[in-house]
């Protein structure tokens, strides 16, 4: 085993080196700036809203709907440093750091009795994973919500396991999952897990505590309630949410089993992902029963989150693995170290411990390496923000303040400081559902409409917009192409720039 420990040791140090560099103007990431825009608002107002999405469901004015204690957290990041890319993407940093640390503390539990080289394994397994390299360090919520889950099943398996300070335990780690579901809805997938886990081990009287706890904490969800009209808007902005899509297709009680039908494609979508699903599904064929037998409350919270994962929330994305990731490599960790020193001597198949061990090995050095490869392509790509300063000195100046433009969502780093307002290129994909014509000219029409004179929009919604044919130097509508290249098509209202 020597040598394969120090193949791991040197891909992990690959792994770290790889990772610090990436940190260095990593791209920015529309979902961190959607989330981060929030932030900036409510660092700004008091109150969270959306530029970017003005014109759907009244987010400019107010958004209810949003990652609301991430966003507070955001809030007083903004307030302390500065808004800028590092400053928001330094929280989903701060909490893997927090997330490492605690599933370091967890693998030096006795009963697991990890060595050095199980966690090096554990930590490699881990950081190559290319949601987790890439989410680290965006702003996100779902490395947050892991490590307050991970903390809340520390505490749950010390009940269970340990039956130590049962009540108070309970209710803390109810506190920590309500935090959570404060910070992304989907922590409700956590709380469900939490409290079937209880109900499987017959501590019935242990919800109750827990779920108070589970209460206390997502209170700090509803910190913007305004009054008796509060959740009314809620309904409407979240059922009518860009992000919330198929809703309203099955009724309520079936949906569950609806979304549960594709949950495969979370794990099957292609080879980013296919490399690791075999490699886990091959594990886990040759040692679950070994894990359950030993590490039955992990394994059950394990499969319990698999499954809640795939009934309750309403993507199939999969960043959402993030959510049950340590649990799934501890039992991968757990599993290889048995088959290594000889404990699982059983196999279902016609295979013998040695042929199980080679097998694992190289489906995991197929995962490392392909992983490896898409982090280091994800790694390459730069960003700064002095690109976007650029092109709104070229085009629009330098007296902007009250000027409106339709850019990418990334555009706000950090020109967000020198417009009146921002709108997304994404605005408009979404006004074609009730307008299917808003294209060509009948889009640069409506972009006016909202008092825009510049734009700035990427290939992929060039085509969607119908713009794609437009050529530099040409007039449509009131706009007129002052440029056009592989990264945007840059329009300017002919008469100049409207203000507010």
């Amino acid at each position: 085993m020597t040598k394969e420990n120090n193949i791991i040791k040197i891909l992990l140090a690959s792994g770290i080196l790889l990772f610090l560099y990436s940190l260095w103007h990593r791209i920015p990431d529309i979902d961190g700036a959607w989330i981060g825009e929030n932030a900036y608002w409510l660092a700004k107002t008091g109150f969270a809203k959306s530029e970017l999405m003005r014109g759907i469901t009244s987010q400019e004015t107010l958004s209810v709907i949003h990652h609301k204690l991430f966003n507070l957290i955001g809030a007083l990041s903004i307030m302390i440093i500065g808004f800028s890319t590092y400053t928001l993407k330094s929280i989903s940093l701060l909490f893997f750091i927090i997330l490492m640390i605690l599933m370091n503390q967890y693998s030096k539990d006795p009963k697991l009795s990890f060595t050095k080289s199980d966690r090096i394994l554990l930590f490699t397994l881990l950081l190559f994973f290319p949601w987790v390299f890439k989410y680290a360090f965006v702003y996100r919520p779902e490395i947050m919500i892991t490590s307050l889950g991970f903390a809340a099943f520390i505490l749950l398996e010390k009940v269970l396991v340990e039956h130590n300070k049962k009540n108070s335990f309970t209710w803390f780690a109810g506190i920590l999952i309500g935090l959570a579901m404060a910070t992304h809805l989907n922590g409700i997938v956590m709380a469900a897990s939490a409290v079937t886990l209880l109900l499987w081990n017959k501590q019935f009287k242990l919800v109750i505590p827990f779920s108070i706890g589970v209460l206390m904490g997502f209170s700090v969800y509803f910190y913007d309630y305004f009054g008796s009209d509060y959740f009314n808007f809620w309904y409407y902005q979240f059922f009518n949410s860009p992000t919330v899509k198929g809703v309203h297709e099955y009724p309520f009680w079936i949906e569950p089993v609806i979304n549960l039908l594709s949950e495969h494609m979370r794990y099957f979508h292609d080879v980013k992902i296919i490399v690791f699903t075999v490699f886990m599904l091959v594990t886990f064929l040759i040692g679950f029963s070994y894990a359950y037998r030993n590490h039955k409350q992990l394994t059950r919270f394990t499969l319990l989150m698999f499954l809640f994962t795939g009934m309750l929330t309403i993507h199939d994305t999969r960043k959402y693995i993030i959510l049950n990731l340590p649990y799934i490599l501890f039992l991968i960790v757990i599993i290889l170290k048995a088959l290594r020193e000889g404990k699982i001597t059983k196999f279902r198949y016609k295979i013998d411990a040695k042929s199980a061990g080679r097998a694992t090995f190289i489906l995991m050095m197929i995962y490392l390496l392909v992983s490896f490869g898409f982090d280091l392509n994800y790694s390459i790509k730069k960003f700064n923000p002095r690109q976007n300063r650029e092109i709104s000195l070229k085009y629009a100046g330098e007296n902007i303040s009250e000027t409106n433009v339709v850019a990418p969502l990334t555009f706000i780093f950090n020109e967000i400081e020198y417009y009146n307002h921002i709108q997304g290129e994404v605005c408009y994909t979404e006004f074609q559902k009730a307008e299917p014509d808003l294209k060509g000219v009948k889009f640069l029409e409506k972009a006016e409409s909202y008092g825009n004179s510049l734009l700035i929009i990427t290939p992929y919604y060039q085509h969607l917009l119908g713009i794609d044919s437009f050529e530099k130097g040409k007039k449509y509508g009131n706009f007129i192409v002052k440029e056009k290249n592989s990264e945007h098509i840059i329009l300017v209202k002919e008469n100049g720039f409207d203000k507010k």
